[in-house]
């Protein structure tokens, strides 16, 4: 079945591939906080050409159409004879549309079915896509583990007709969640980093998306609506003038990897003992709510995987562009934690956008554009 002829059920579950003779896709993240949108240059494809953001109003709960209309006035700001380049984007959905669930499916069983039962709210309207885990060490007689990542058809459709009513080709539609994961994929390109673990933890105005990946085998993801209060939610996201380290470093590759996190110019993250304490450090109960839902996604990932511990936490979102929040959990989850620039992996100092020293700046708010900007350049497939 498809939609007027342009995108059936096959494609919503799967990335479409694209031509490699054009420009690379647009990388659109139709947020919940805001719309971001990022093109790597077409001659070079480890530099960002341009980039813009659209910050929403926090509006609870979240909207759909109001979201729909925000997303159509900011996607009409790409023009063909601007600094864009090409009609075709790669999409992240509102992360408030995803419903994730792990799963075990034995061999006989209808992962369709699984899903109606585990979403019963999208059991007549449910469009799914299915992450194979991999094997965990445990006796298993029959059967597989699975993510389950379910979305409204309608509400996906909806999307998609928008996009083409605006003359966009959809070249790919991928959850939130897994581009948490791939947008700090060119740091796990090892075969042995597969045995490392790591909490993504993305911070926005209506929620927390959590998402634990192998290297770049995301294994573990769930949304819930529990958000942090910050300056950053209830108004444009605040840009600063360098990162944000939240604990300390044990090795020089840990070191390494956090310093590439945090895109330090030359310097080591500090301590986080050392960082001033800040507004709301104790009884923030948005907090203390969090960090239950975190460690719950610890204590399954542990039943799952006993063998491998999560060694590390990246916070990203809007909210992680303050200290506060991310210091609070970091420290109740007891894990070392940074704060994600996930554009570091690319050259931003050229980058066609409308802030001062942008590639100066730390942009964990960034990273659902990033992870679906590294769909386009071959290196962090996944």
């Amino acid at each position: 079945m498809t939609l007027e002829g342009h995108l059936s059920m096959e494609d919503l579950r799967m990335p479409l591939p694209w031509k490699r003779s054009g420009p690379p896709p647009i990388a659109a993240d139709l947020g919940v906080d805001a719309i971001r949108l990022v093109q790597l240059d077409s001659e070079d494809l480890t530099s960002v050409a341009t980039a813009t953001e659209t910050p929403l109003p926090n509006a609870a709960p979240f909207d759909l159409s109001s979201h729909l209309e925000v997303a159509s006035h900011a996607l009409k700001t790409i023009s063909d004879d601007g600094p864009w380049r090409g009609r075709r984007l790669a999409v992240a959905l509102p992360a408030a549309m995803v419903s994730m669930a792990y799963a075990r499916i034995e061999a006989d069983e209808d992962p369709q079915l699984i899903a109606q039962s585990r979403f019963p709210d999208l059991a007549e309207d449910l469009t799914l896509r299915t992450i194979d885990l991999p094997v965990n060490g445990r006796t298993m007689r029959s059967g597989r583990d699975v993510l389950l990542l379910a979305m409204s058809r309608a509400s996906v459709l909806r999307y998609v007709e928008m996009l083409h009513d605006l003359k966009f080709e959809v070249a790919a539609v991928y959850s939130p969640a897994s581009m948490m994961v791939r947008a700090f994929a060119h740091l796990n390109r090892r075969e042995r980093d597969t045995d490392s673990a790591t909490l993504y933890v993305d911070l926005d105005q209506h929620g927390t998306t959590a998402a634990i990946g192998h290297g770049r085998q995301m294994v573990l993801a769930r949304r819930f609506d529990t958000s942090v209060c910050t300056n950053a939610i209830h108004a444009a996201p605040r840009r600063i003038e360098q990162s944000v380290p939240v604990a300390a470093a044990e090795s020089p590759s840990e070191q390494q990897f956090l310093a590439t996190l945090n895109r330090r110019q030359g310097a080591m993250p500090d301590s986080m003992a050392s960082l001033p304490v800040g507004d709301g450090a104790a009884g923030n109960k948005n907090t203390a709510e969090i960090v239950e839902e975190l460690q719950l996604c610890l204590r399954h990932h542990r039943s799952l995987f006993d063998n491998i511990e999560v060694g590390r936490v990246v916070f990203t979102g809007t909210a992680a562009t303050e200290q506060s929040p991310c210091r609070q959990l970091a420290r109740s989850l007891g894990v070392p934690a940074v704060v994600g620039d996930p554009l570091g992996q690319w050259n931003t100092e050229q980058t066609n956008v409308p802030i001062d020293n942008w590639h100066q700046h730390i942009r964990p708010q960034w990273a659902i554009a990033a992870g679906l900007a590294g769909t386009t350049d071959g290196s962090n497939r996944t």
